[in-house]
């Protein structure tokens, strides 16, 4: 079975607990995408809003299609990563050193 860890975080006030963040480990397996989905929703507190739900579906999406895409070879290393970054800056008159 091939298995990934999806982890988030969000405030804990939400569940009336006083430590900052809460990370929850969601452990995917070859269930089908509607049934992946609704396991996640149900690990979301209950007072949750709609728009909270959309966030952590697309923050959970970006995160699964990165992990594809560097076991697919499909990465670049954070020197290059960050060249790049200083590029934009430079190419928009912005000194990041």
């Amino acid at each position: 079975m091939i298995c990934s860890i999806f982890l988030t975080a969000f405030p804990l006030e939400q569940l009336s607990l006083n430590i900052s963040f809460n990370i929850i480990i969601i452990i995917m397996s070859t269930e089908n995408i509607k049934d992946q989905i609704i396991s996640f929703i149900k690990t979301l507190p209950d007072d949750i809003t709609l728009e909270d739900i959309m966030y952590h579906l697309y923050a959970r999406e970006k995160i699964f299609r990165g992990i594809k895409d560097a076991d697919d070879g499909k990465k670049v290393s954070n020197e290059e990563a960050k060249e790049t970054i200083e590029t934009w800056f430079e190419s928009n008159g912005m000194n990041v050193r």
